[in-house]
């Protein structure tokens, strides 16, 4: 199925529901301040993106502080034209909130998507940096970092997971290896060791 196909069977809608709640904490988007905005996330569901986007567009020209409206956009866009706009669409969320972390995880994985490294890299180091104890953020990035060869970054990245979450041993396994990678072979085996130490008998 292509994207953006809906001609096929089965083809799965887009899901514009993980931005439909009420603002609750730091970087979450309200859409159900604007009434059409709701109607235009229905749409991508039933099928209907360009008659979503067209909406979008007339909400966005009557309401353009709505910053969930431009967010839905870019999730839209993403879905159904390319990865260009879609950022676009994100960096004119993130220009007025810069700590709109659903917004920037959005705007990652569509970097990720598109295949450019650097700047998936660089959002990912505004989350870490904005949601300092989020452990998945700095393990996500030390995994992209690893992948262009930043091994010592890699590194600085995987220990700060660990220490954030110490009981998830595939990760301390990761960190053995980021070690290994940087010639730190003491200290790869003793995470090893640890991760030994931990397994429940029998496994």
């Amino acid at each position: 199925v292509k994207r953006g196909d809906w001609s096929e069977p089965g083809a799965k809608p887009f899901n514009a529901g993980s931005i439909a709640g009420k603002r609750g904490g730091r970087g979450r988007l309200d859409l159900q301040r604007v009434p059409i905005g709701i109607a235009a996330a229905r749409y991508p569901r039933l099928g209907a993106p360009l008659s979503a986007l067209e909406l979008l567009e007339q909400a966005i020209q009557s309401n353009p502080e709505a910053l969930a409206l431009h967010k839905l956009r870019g999730d839209i866009l993403a879905t159904f034209r390319g990865p260009q706009e879609a950022v676009q669409a994100y960096d004119l969320v993130l220009s007025t909130q810069p700590a709109a972390l659903d917004v920037r995880w959005a705007k990652w994985s569509v970097l990720v998507w598109w295949g450019q490294d650097n700047e998936a890299i660089a959002e990912l180091r505004h989350i870490a940096h904005i949601d300092r104890r989020n452990p998945l953020a700095h393990f996500r990035l030390a995994q992209e970092l690893r992948k262009v060869d930043r091994l010592e970054e890699s590194l600085d990245s995987f220990t700060q997971a660990v220490h954030l979450m110490p009981g998830i041993l595939s990760w301390r396994l990761a960190l053995a290896r980021a070690k290994f990678d940087v010639l730190d072979y003491q200290g790869a085996e003793a995470e090893v060791q640890t991760v030994l130490q931990r397994l429940p008998p029998g496994s």
